[in-house]
């Protein structure tokens, strides 16, 4: 396992505190338990979907294969640290921790788990892909106009678009 991986999690802990406290302060003040638990979760998932995409541009993951072993791993974290935090520190009865992931009753902080596990491979994909296809289409032409300049009318001859030959 990457350090990196581990190092990159940990800022998902203020995220969540701050979501919370917005949740407790805010949301319920305006909306029922029920509703502010959901605009709770969906909030956290937006928060924590810009964090990581940048979280994944700075770990630099070098394929796709990565991506899953990182969701697994903030996965295994955020469960570890939310149910251990919500037992021990707050003194939050097991039921009571169980509660939030209990679809039948309404409640859809899964997703969040489902996100955070799900949401490297995604931002993964989408990083290479747009990387793969800068490096297939814009490098060559730059580098083609490149060589234009230094050499001048003699690549004058030479397709400018590479894309389609």
């Amino acid at each position: 396992m990457n350090w990196k991986h581990l190092v990159s999690w940990i800022p998902g802990i203020p995220i969540a505190i701050v979501n919370g406290l917005i949740r407790t302060s805010l949301y319920v003040q305006f909306l029922t338990e029920l509703h502010a638990h959901k605009l709770s979760a969906v909030s956290f998932i937006v928060l924590f979907g810009i964090y990581g995409w940048f979280a994944l541009k700075w770990l630099n993951l070098s394929s796709g294969k990565e991506a899953p072993t990182l969701g697994l791993t903030w996965l295994i974290l955020t469960a570890v640290c939310e149910f251990l935090f919500g037992r021990f520190v707050m003194g939050h009865p097991w039921a009571n921790l169980f509660h939030d992931y209990n679809l039948l009753a309404g409640r859809v902080w899964i997703f969040v788990l489902i996100w955070i596990t799900a949401a490297p491979i995604i931002f993964c994909r989408l990083q290479l892909t747009s990387g793969r296809r800068y490096a297939s289409s814009a490098a060559p032409r730059r580098n083609l106009l490149l060589l234009r300049s230094i050499f001048g009318d003699s690549l004058s001859r030479a397709p400018l678009d590479t894309a389609q030959h």
